[in-house]
């Protein structure tokens, strides 16, 4: 509105000016001169929220953009920890939408849209060339959007890619309008813009249905990992032969030849953890203890490594500063059998468990290798806070 303010169009032949928006008020008059002069005044604050914004951004960069005092980079994980970082909840709503590459961008994207609205109607009086001028910017940006795709989210890039396809083909109707070139196509103003409606409903149509397609797609996977992540098979009946027999098919079926098959004892409480947010290693260790022994197998030096100890998980990641602890149940001097963790690893990985390297059936993965072994991205995890933290 403020820049309308300043739109004056002739509409004589003496040359008199008037406003677009109005044509009752002259601009040669001293009324709208003096009005003029306070507006650009207003138009100057205005158009220096965009920079204050920007000031926000950039003193605060250090939390948006760790990457320059790291040599690992993983987007997923700066995503989070940007997420959770109460630090910058007052300029949230500023860069919550962007990639963390893109912290700017806001700030681009409100001037690109001022310049769409405000600008491109002052460049000339001449509606081709203003056409002309909405063409050259539709097209940079639907370059930009193409090859950066700023947005944290791939399905709002595709949108706004799809966006700057609208924008460029409007001000393309708009220069074959004021041009004639449609007249020798056999169309008409009329055609012209009842397919741009069309276009611009459709694309809303697509949104909304595309929308609702990822909502219920990414419910039904939210439920399947949560079912995964519960899922666990009773074995109190279990005698040791049974416990045997089981294990050896489980070996014969599904572990590799070079793979090993591992045991991990602990609570239902830690294990629930442990489906939910993976296994984290342990400071006493440096890493995650695992031994040869089934239940019907296990000695005192099993019962030493998993219980008659309160023991605390550590933050391995070499990819963060983050260094947290976090205290784990105490066992009250009983071994944590409730439940039975198995997995199969690689010979490869392990290493003696760190004080019982005499020991042929007490192994452990060290904490150096689990961050190598990290995932880039957590989607088959419900809690990502322990995986992300290491």
């Amino acid at each position: 509105k403020q820049l309308q303010s300043l739109d004056c169009i002739s509409l004589s032949k003496e040359k008199l000016t008037f406003l677009r928006s109005d044509s009752k008020i002259d601009c040669e008059s001293d009324d709208y001169i003096y009005f003029r002069n306070i507006l650009f005044v207003y138009i100057f604050i205005y158009q220096s929220i965009p920079i204050l914004w920007m000031t926000l951004l950039y003193r605060n960069k250090s939390s948006l953009d760790r990457q320059e005092n790291q040599t690992y980079y993983d987007e997923t994980l700066e995503l989070y920890i940007r997420d959770n970082d109460e630090s910058i909840d007052h300029i949230r709503f500023l860069f919550n939408d962007y990639r963390i590459k893109r912290w700017w961008f806001e700030v681009l994207e409100m001037y690109r849209r001022i310049i769409f609205i405000g600008i491109i109607p002052l460049t000339s009086t001449v509606p081709a060339t203003r056409a002309s001028f909405g063409i050259a910017l539709a097209m940079v940006s639907l370059t930009f959007f193409r090859e950066e795709k700023p947005y944290r989210d791939e399905f709002t890039n595709f949108i706004a890619y799809i966006a700057q396809i609208a924008i460029l083909l409007t001000f393309y109707a708009a220069m074959s309008i004021e041009t004639g070139v449609m007249m020798t196509f056999g169309l008409s103003g009329f055609g012209m813009g009842l397919f741009l409606v069309l276009c611009n409903i459709s694309i809303c149509f697509l949104v909304i249905m595309i929308g609702i397609y990822r909502f219920k797609k990414n419910k039904k996977k939210a439920e399947v990992i949560q079912s995964n992540a519960e899922k666990f098979e009773w074995a109190v009946s279990f005698n040791a032969e049974k416990f045997r027999t089981t294990f050896v098919s489980i070996n014969e079926r599904f572990v590799p030849t070079a793979n090993v098959l591992l045991f991990h004892y602990t609570s239902s409480h830690l294990a629930k953890v442990a489906m939910r947010s993976g296994l984290s290693a342990l400071v006493k260790f440096n890493g995650i203890p695992f031994t040869l022994h089934h239940p019907h197998q296990t000695n005192d030096n099993d019962k030493q490594v998993f219980g008659n100890q309160q023991q605390k998980q550590q933050s391995s990641s070499s990819s963060t500063s983050l260094q947290h602890e976090y205290d784990v149940e105490k066992y009250n001097n009983v071994f944590p059998n409730e439940v039975l963790l198995v997995l199969s690893l690689p010979r490869t990985l392990l290493r003696p468990l760190k004080g019982y390297e005499n020991e042929d059936y007490l192994y452990c993965i060290q904490d150096c290798i689990l961050s190598a072994m990290r995932s880039l991205h957590p989607s088959n995890i419900v809690d990502v806070k322990p995986w992300v933290d290491g």
